[in-house]
């Protein structure tokens, strides 16, 4: 089977989405011929528009896998490649749920999914919110991590040296780090770790200047983006892992958090519950009340913090390798484009 691999912009950005990316692209190769090609930037204009679709119909490519990061630009796409290929769009986020685009009409995310033949979801949650019964799999992510962790050693490790949080993610307002800051100022017995790119430059200034104006700046470090071996070193020397998002998709960070035992502070709001159970895990936390209340717990109360931590680590342990997931996702592109033909 031919496919073209569409994806937007560099397959090599650390974000959980390109990992997915990767990760299924080496899988589809391993069975496949498989062209990796750019999506139009946006705004892209008529001609790029044209010429990559254009690219497409006449590659005899039987199929056509598509991060579906940036729909708005995908939509006219899928429509210019005029049903040449069957078209798999990988959801991770609606753009309904996404907290950047404000007050949007599923208007947006109908008229991407009008385009593609079927949807690759990386949660239950995000496809129980599509405005759409389009044909679909759910294939969740796995960890880049697979550490030599023992139980034994999460036990004794919790609360050695006070809470060493780790915060690894986009320094954007959607992260809501702000929050986790000011958590930080009302716990002394705690130390924060950031380590993500900056995703907004005025808004990772305001964190600082909140950092300087709490008096936490020696309890605060920012690392910015670090490599994975790097993120390893990070979770390995932490005690929980805290990423308190208006809203997660799924949210990678916590699972990989949790391969080294790390209980999770995750969003409330998406599918970080399909992975966080509240109270036996981590936290599922909705406010700032409530993700007080878990670092509070976690702060005060080594031995939970070691038995939560030893429940993250069995919860990671179980979970699906990524070899178990893009097996599955290459098996449902097989099945469709069997189908079709």
């Amino acid at each position: 089977m031919r496919i073209a691999f569409v994806v937007p912009g560099e397959l090599g950005k650390p974000t959980g989405g390109y990992v997915y990316d990767r990760h299924l692209l080496k899988a589809l190769r391993e069975a496949h011929e498989v062209e990796v090609i750019k999506s139009p930037p946006r705004p892209s204009g008529v001609v790029a528009l044209a010429r990559t679709a254009c690219r497409i119909r006449r590659g005899g490519f039987d199929a056509v896998v598509q991060d579906g990061l940036c729909t708005e630009q995908l939509t006219p796409f899928n429509r210019a490649v005029g049903g040449s290929a069957v078209v798999f769009g990988i959801v991770h986020l609606l753009a309904k749920d996404d907290p950047r685009e404000g007050v949007v009409s599923e208007a947006v995310d109908r008229s991407y999914l009008r385009t593609v033949d079927s949807c690759v979801y990386t949660s239950l949650s995000t496809r129980r919110s599509c405005p759409s019964d389009t044909d679909s799999v759910v294939a969740y992510p796995s960890s880049r991590f697979s550490p030599d962790t023992t139980e034994e050693e999460v036990r004794r490790k919790a609360g050695r040296d006070g809470l060493r949080i780790a915060f690894v993610g986009d320094v954007s307002p959607v992260k809501r780090l702000d929050r986790l800051v000011r958590v930080v100022s009302r716990i002394h017995a705690c130390r924060l770790t950031v380590a993500g790119r900056t995703a907004d430059g005025g808004y990772a200034e305001r964190v600082k200047s909140l950092c300087s104006s709490l008096g936490v700046g020696d309890r605060v470090e920012f690392v910015g983006a670090v490599d994975k071996d790097s993120v390893g070193s990070l979770l390995r020397g932490s005690d929980v892992v805290a990423v308190p998002s208006e809203y997660e998709s799924f949210g990678t960070a916590y699972l990989e958090g949790m391969s080294f035992g790390l209980p999770a502070v995750a969003a409330g709001s998406g599918g970080a519950g399909e992975l966080v159970e509240d109270g036996r895990n981590g936290f599922l936390v909705d406010d700032e009340a409530d993700l007080y209340e878990a670092i509070t717990a976690l702060a005060e109360d080594p031995e939970a913090l070691g038995s939560m931590g030893v429940e993250a680590l069995r919860t990671a342990d179980d979970w699906v390798t990524w070899e178990e997931t893009t097996s599955k996702v290459v098996e449902h592109i097989e099945r469709k484009v069997g189908e079709t033909v």
